[in-house]
Order: structure tokens, then sequence, then C-alpha cells
């Protein structure tokens, strides 16, 4: 027995319950059999191997924060030295200052800062089937970038999901399936600009890059994206759909991809314009 699934197609797809039945030649006696097992098959979107993405200028990988750890490494670097507190690593005490002082005083080490990267997937309903999934496709494309870096990615989505910044290597099954499995969301009379309101919202969290991947961008979601970014330290634009307005605004570069010519060189052609003015691109 064989089931034939869409898999060119992504999503959640379920396989089961299966019924058999055995059936003598002449149809006289008949037996079946019912597996109520149901399994999940979940079909990831498609994805382009894009290019490095450019640091963005000003970037806070630590938003203010300092994470210690109890062991040095190689990739740590040394911030200073502080009194030592019960549950310190002894082999972090730093002898002659111990001596000099009289009291022990323990080596503090920052971990080094991962770049962080935000990808925005609008949800909007009214755009083109294709065009949202070539959203899809690029979201996603983005999160692979990241974690060949090793770098720190969050995946928002303008119905509210938020994954926060998690390690892109690590959490990269997790975030393919939630891309795997999104839809359309239906307007909503709370929310009637969700796009612009979900960027002011990242674009006030502080400086770092951000990636709005979009399958219809219109002139409200372009009067308002350079204000709602400008926090920004870079911020890329991936419109999917066809004729996708220009949008314009300090720290942005804009990647139109409307299914024909190639994503990689689109991707590479739009960040190799960023530099720290104002940045554009066909």
């Amino acid at each position: 027995a064989t089931y034939s699934l869409p898999t060119a197609r992504r999503g959640l797809h379920h396989v089961g319950p299966l019924t058999t039945t055995v059936e003598d030649p002449f149809g006289l006696a008949r037996r079946s059999r019912r597996d109520e097992q149901i399994l999940s098959v979940i079909v990831l979107p498609r994805t382009w191997h894009l290019s490095t993405m450019p640091a963005a200028p000003g970037d806070e990988p630590e938003h203010g924060t300092h994470a210690l750890t109890s062991a040095s490494t190689v990739d740590e670097e040394f911030a200073a030295l502080r009194d030592y507190v019960p549950g310190d690593d002894v082999r972090r005490i730093h002898w002659r200052t111990t001596a000099r002082r009289g009291a022990p005083v323990v080596r503090q080490f920052d971990v080094p800062w991962q770049r962080r990267t935000t990808v925005l997937l609008d949800l909007r309903a009214g755009i083109d089937e294709a065009a949202f999934e070539r959203a899809v496709s690029a979201a996603a494309s983005v999160v692979q970038l990241v974690s060949r870096r090793d770098e720190l990615v969050r995946l928002v989505t303008t119905s509210g999901a938020d994954s926060g910044f998690v390690p892109a290597a690590e959490q990269l099954d997790e975030l393919l399936d939630r891309l795997a499995v999104v839809t359309v969301d239906p307007p909503r009379r709370d929310r009637p600009q969700p796009l612009l309101g979900m960027l002011s919202q990242l674009g006030g969290a502080g400086t770092g890059r951000l990636v709005t991947c979009t399958a219809g961008l219109h002139p409200a979601d372009v009067a308002g994206m350079g204000a709602a970014t400008r926090g920004l330290g870079l911020h890329v634009v991936v419109a999917t759909g066809p004729a996708a307005p220009q949008v314009h605004g300090t720290g942005t570069v804009q990647g139109h991809r409307d299914g024909e010519g190639a994503p990689a060189a689109t991707w590479e052609h739009a960040v190799r314009s960023a530099s720290p003015r104002e940045r554009t691109a066909p």
C-alpha cells in the first residue's frame, strides 16, 4: 500500500488511519482491518542559498547586558577584576592582586557577542498565493543563512507570533517547522495596519538587523516604513509580489523577487548596496 502526498507544497500532512481489505478471487469472503495510527509529515518551505548579510552599523548585540560564565574559554575576552564571591571558579583567582589587596579577586570574562537578526514575515490577507509562498521561502532562507554563521535569530510574524532570540543553528529545525505551517492571517479590526505596527515595535527596540519578507506592499506601508524602522542599523525588505513600490529610508535596502529572476542574485544585489548611509536597490 502506498500513499500519495503533496510534497511539492509545504505544510503539515497527516497519514492515516489505514484500512486494509483482503478478498478472495470469487468475492465470497472478505476481511477488513483498520489501523487508527496517524502519522504527521512536515513539508518544509523551499529555500535558496543566500550570500552573507552585512553587519548593521551600531549593532547592540547584548542590549546593555553582560553574560558571565563560570569558566573561561579561548573565545572569551578579559573584561575586569572583581571581588570573589562564593561559587566562583578558583581558577579565575588573580593571585597577584589577591596578595596585594589581602582579599581574593577573580578575573571576569565576557562572552563574545553574536549578531542578532530579526526576520519579520508578513501574513496579511489579500495577497497573491504564489507571492506569499515566495515570502515564506525568503524568510526560511534568511533563517538558514543566519544558522550557517552561528548567530542569533528572532522569527516574528504580523499575527503576533514571536520566537524570541534563539541560536539559529540549534533551533533551525524548529523554526523551519514553524514556517512550514504558517497561513495567511485574516484582517482584524484591532490591528488595521499589522505590518507597520510590528515594524514600529521592532524598530523601537534598539539597533540591529531586520529582514522583512512581504508579498505585498501598500502605499501606506511605504509611507510609514522609514519612520517605523529609524532605530535599526540595517533593514532589508524582500518584496515578492508584482510591482512592489520602492521603499526609501535611512538604513533600508530593498530586494524585489517576483518569481522571474534568480532569488540568490536578487538578494546579493540588494545587500551589496548596503552602507551606513541611505541604501536602496531596485
